[in-house]
């Protein structure tokens, strides 16, 4: 519901990827889910993190990612390359880096690459862009963008210049039926409540963590 594209920000990879741990709680149940990475080693942002058991799968040639909270999400790490003709319902494109090894990547490409590059685009990264449109297009349903504050890619910078309202807004977007999320007070406390409640029923709540405070 909502916008197609999200934003999920940490100060470190550390939080960004708590922060992004959260958002799986949000997901219809049985849903799937890609984490796509530009390259294979960023899988290890994922295995730092110690809510989430990764292993290899013989079978698929992916990595299988396991998050115990939400354990009916069949999950995978790939590669954007890896994703190309592939699809899940949601989409956590990991390290959006401004960095060598970030998305997009800065590594030189070769003399003879650039060579044959070099009237076919007018657009900086133009092997990478179309590589990171690979993996945004492989969410059926909505893509999140981890970033780092400070460290953002051009291509995240790109989008939040043009959709910045949109995608600050789908933040604060209920899951369940697109309503407004708002602060209310409960029992144990405030909490994030769908503004349907009352119109139409809807009783999706979501508890105030420390992403949300940033």
């Amino acid at each position: 519901m909502g916008f197609p594209v999200g934003e999920i920000e940490g100060y470190k990879d550390n939080y960004a990827i708590d922060f992004a741990l959260e958002r799986l709680n949000d997901l219809p149940k049985d849903s799937t889910v890609f984490f796509i990475g530009r390259y294979s080693f960023d899988v290890k942002l994922l295995e730092d993190n110690s809510q989430l058991t990764c292993n290899y799968n013989n079978t698929s040639g992916f990595v299988d990612v396991v998050y115990k909270p939400r354990s009916d999400l069949k999950m995978s790490f790939l590669t954007a390359h890896r994703s190309k003709g592939l699809q899940a319902d949601y989409v956590f494109i990991i390290n959006n880096k401004n960095d060598k090894m970030g998305f997009p990547s800065k590594i030189q490409d070769s003399p003879l690459i650039n060579l044959l590059l070099e009237n076919s685009d007018q657009y900086p990264y133009a092997e990478e862009r179309r590589l990171f449109y690979v993996a945004m297009t492989r969410a059926k349903k909505k893509v999140f963008l981890v970033t780092v504050n400070g460290r953002k890619s051009e291509f995240v910078r790109e989008l939040t210049e043009q959709y910045g309202k949109e995608i600050r807004q789908e933040r604060f977007t209920c899951p369940l039926c697109g309503g407004q999320l708002k602060i209310r007070k409960g029992p144990y406390g405030e909490f994030f409540g769908c503004s349907n409640y009352h119109s139409q029923g809807c009783t999706y709540k979501r508890k105030i963590t420390r992403s949300a405070k940033q």
